[in-house]
């Protein structure tokens, strides 16, 4: 409120009375006339606080102070204004940066700050952020402004501003630490987030899955995390450095070295599947590598004769997350090799599984045309088994890849009226359409016996159909014919998935 009047008072030189807190315990500044807009906040802002005996980190815990210095889109005169109130902002908390970083009202300041921070700034400070950069990188609110601090980094390097050598200096020096300690910065919950904006950030790539997260605005309602899901600020494709991809190689590298120790560990399991995809875009012969070592491990433990030991980690729900995203970044000849040696013969198994069937998705999806037709040969006979499951995703998987690949779309069909029972006779196919949206086999749909004939067949869904079902609420002796016959009423996402399919 203090710096709002200071702001709407520069223009015509009135005298303001500036005052701090809640209005029954407010602290007057004095008066004072200020003749540019330009050097009103930070002088007003520096007066203030060494009138009151204030230092900056106990300034930026009050609520009203916040909302208006983490609002730079306010009318200053020019774009050198916004820029040096950011910088004298920042200058100031170069001195208390790490007890600003790790105090959740300093930390949401500093965050606002970071996208309008000069490459100076930056710099000054990373060099006091760095020393303690195991202490901010683990803090709920510390590793906000790591990840700030590193998704602005590349874009002002790219720029070739002033202090850009030095800031890339720092930023390599933070990424060395880091891998030299990547087994405790990867484990940690939120430290692993750090870990992930800062390989996106060496790659000159943001990731849609499980990436960085956006900044937040003060003021809004929404959360760090769902501010996130909202959309990731800046390009999502930049420029970096040679060295910087340099030590996105040395990271793969010891990616590798701690598959043994933590891939089942959900936060270096995020780590791992940001990097792979961070690589397979940018050093795609180190993506290959890594995913080799990934798939080597695996199917090294604990063999089992007759099957690979792949399909016991295919069934774990954090490896599979890994296996997922292997399967999205390997070329169709690792993905061929990896149907022969480890999966053939095993999908119906694993798309009955509760968390295989989201592995075996990934498989259909990015199969090539000739390993999609051994997919669709093998689950083809089994696809009324996988609706009675309502494992959908595998379904109109397969049905999306048929389509891409333009094979096997008339077999699909055919395979998909027979699993609804209304393949034969043909004129049950003029009704499939509210089958396959009701997720209903025909007899239960239409409420026949088992003992009907086909002559009784309806050719539409009303008429004495229509009675028969409002009538069939008595299933007996009926869910023979679907296992999923007894789903009457599915759930909402069941439903969309169908409307797609229809």
């Amino acid at each position: 409120a203090m710096l709002l009047a200071a702001r709407d008072a520069a223009g015509s030189g009135r005298v303001c009375r500036f005052r701090f807190g809640s209005s029954e315990k407010g602290r007057s500044l004095g008066e004072s006339r200020t003749p540019s807009a330009c050097l009103v906040l930070p002088s007003c802002l520096a007066r203030f606080l060494s009138g009151q005996g204030l230092t900056f980190q106990q300034a930026c815990r009050d609520s009203r102070l916040q909302v208006v210095l983490c609002r730079p889109q306010l009318p200053f005169p020019g774009r050198h204004s916004t820029g040096l109130f950011v910088s004298n902002v920042l200058e100031e908390a170069e001195a208390v940066g790490v007890p600003l970083s790790l105090d959740p009202a300093g930390s949401l300041l500093l965050q606002a700050l970071m996208p309008l921070a000069s490459p100076t700034s930056l710099c000054h400070l990373l060099k006091a952020l760095i020393p303690s950069l195991r202490v901010v990188a683990c803090h709920s609110c510390g590793a906000h402004i790591l990840e700030a601090a590193l998704l602005r980094a590349p874009l002002l390097i790219k720029d070739g501003a002033e202090d850009s050598g030095v800031l890339e200096d720092l930023v390599l020096g933070l990424g060395r630490n880091v891998q030299e300690e990547l087994s405790v910065f990867a484990l940690d919950a939120h430290a692993s987030f750090v870990v992930r904006t800062l390989l996106q950030a060496l790659g000159g790539a943001r990731v849609g899955s499980d990436g960085g997260r956006g900044l937040q605005v003060l003021g809004t309602s929404h959360s760090r995390t769902k501010q996130a899901k909202l959309g990731s600020e800046g390009p999502t494709d930049f420029e970096v450095p040679d060295s910087f991809l340099t030590l996105l190689q040395g990271f793969s590298e010891s990616f590798q070295e701690l598959i043994s120790d933590f891939i089942a560990n959900k936060f270096f399991s995020l780590c791992l599947q940001v990097a792979l995809e961070v690589l397979h875009r940018k050093l795609p012969e180190a993506c290959s590598q890594l995913c080799h070592s990934v798939i080597s491990y695996l199917s090294s433990r604990n063999p089992v004769a007759g099957q690979s030991a792949l399909l016991v980690f295919l069934k774990d729900a954090t490896c599979s997350r890994v296996l997922d995203k292997v399967l999205e970044v390997s070329d169709p000849k690792a993905l061929r090799s990896f149907y022969k040696v480890h999966v053939k013969g095993q999908l119906q198994a694993l798309a009955s599984h509760s968390v295989a069937n989201f592995t075996l998705q990934r498989l259909i999806r990015a199969a090539p045309r000739k390993l999609l037709g051994k997919l669709f040969e093998e689950l083809s006979p089994g696809l009324e088994e996988i609706l009675a499951l309502e494992h959908l995703g595998v379904v109109t998987a397969l049905l999306a890849a048929c389509r891409k690949q333009g094979a096997h779309q008339q077999e699909l069909l055919q395979a998909l009226l027979e699993a609804f029972h209304c393949w034969e006779p043909p004129s049950r196919q003029l009704v499939c359409a509210p089958l396959i949206a009701s997720l209903l086999a025909y007899e239960v749909y239409f409420g026949l016996e088992e003992e009907e004939t086909p002559s009784q067949d309806p050719v539409g869904p009303w008429g004495g159909a229509g009675e028969r079902r409002g009538a069939g609420s008595q299933r007996g002796g009926m869910e023979g014919h679907l296992p999923y016959a007894e789903s009457a009423h599915r759930g909402s996402s069941v439903c969309s998935d169908w409307q797609l399919l229809s």
